[in-house]
């Protein structure tokens, strides 16, 4: 099974639809005005397939979050599955080895993956069709809520709403998929492990509308 395939199993078909559905609309309206989108995921799926992949599973899922969160117009959830689209583009400047490597990282490895969010920031920030909210899913995705995140150990609220939003499925999906360093978790084992972080090192309002809406729409 594909990463994607086991990420779909996670959360029901009519769920994963309707937030596809929106992603893919993006992406064929960039591929028809040649926009900054395509090129990106086209470079990003040559370097890293799984980090791609990654790439439309969180898309999809923001979508599916923000949905539960309330979001109802069409051009905010569109805003918010492209900055999930981007949201790893930092690591396009990560060696593939680092990426896939079997083992567990070395100390300077941990340091060279941890750069990626504010790679990817510098190297989008001066796109005009990027928001800032766009950004900071970028910047912020891997900022934990107590402060112990990176790449500025921000704070609760100092964390952009969309990059606390990315980050709860972000973990989800990187838990769910089969990575060459161990086999893909049960989403409910993984559900529990988000619980334990929420109001720790992730959003617990957007933990719980995660798990609420997996819950209903299974």
């Amino acid at each position: 099974r594909t990463q994607i395939d086991e990420g779909i199993r996670s959360v029901s078909l009519e769920t994963t639809l309707k937030a596809t559905a929106e992603v893919g609309g993006r992406i064929t309206k960039l591929l028809s005005g040649g926009e900054l989108l395509p090129g990106e995921l086209f470079q990003m799926m040559r370097h890293d397939y799984y980090t791609f992949t990654h790439l439309i599973n969180v898309s999809s899922y923001c979508v599916v979050l923000a949905r539960q969160l309330g979001v109802s117009d069409s051009a905010q959830l569109e805003t918010i599955a492209v900055g999930g689209l981007l949201h790893d583009h930092g690591k396009l400047s990560m060696p593939p080895c680092i990426l896939n490597k079997r083992d567990p990282l070395t100390a300077h490895e941990r340091t060279v993956i941890q750069r990626h969010p504010q790679i990817g920031f510098v190297q989008l920030r001066d796109r005009p069709e990027l928001s800032w909210e766009q950004l900071m899913m970028v910047y912020q995705h891997h900022e934990a809520i107590d402060g112990s995140g990176y790449p500025v150990r921000l704070v609760g609220d100092e964390i952009d709403w969309l990059a606390r939003l990315c980050s709860v499925v972000d973990v989800f999906d990187a838990m769910t998929c089969h990575r060459p360093y161990r086999a893909a978790m049960p989403a409910k084992q993984v559900n529990a492990h988000l619980l334990s972080l929420a109001g720790k090192k992730l959003d617990e309002e957007m933990v719980r509308c995660w798990i609420e809406a997996i819950r209903t729409k299974r």
